[in-house]
């Protein structure tokens, strides 16, 4: 598993949890509907961080703590790459099943 220095501090392994969860719940519906691709892209590197702040913004409407922990993760390189891990995990189960 991913992590960067501090990684703790930020997101509690509850949050994170919550996180992987989430994206275990959407990933088959943005598939359904052809959208993966759009998702990847938005957290690629520099549209992660402008993603993140789009979050941020949008949290009052949003309500939740997965947005928030997204938002999180988003503003960071790590916690990109810590996105696109649980991504891939998520991705090879299905390939598995």
């Amino acid at each position: 598993m991913l992590y960067w220095q501090g990684m703790e501090n930020e997101l509690s392994p509850e949050r994170l949890a919550q996180v992987r969860q989430w994206l275990a719940a959407i990933v088959p519906e943005l598939r359904k509907v052809g959208l993966v691709g759009a998702f990847n892209v938005l957290l690629e590197t520099p549209l992660g961080f402008l993603t993140s702040q789009l979050l941020w913004v949008g949290q009052p409407l949003l309500r939740g703590a997965v947005y928030d922990s997204l938002a999180q993760l988003l503003s960071t390189a790590e916690g990109t790459a810590w996105l696109r891990e649980a991504l891939n995990q998520i991705a090879e189960r299905d390939i598995q099943q």
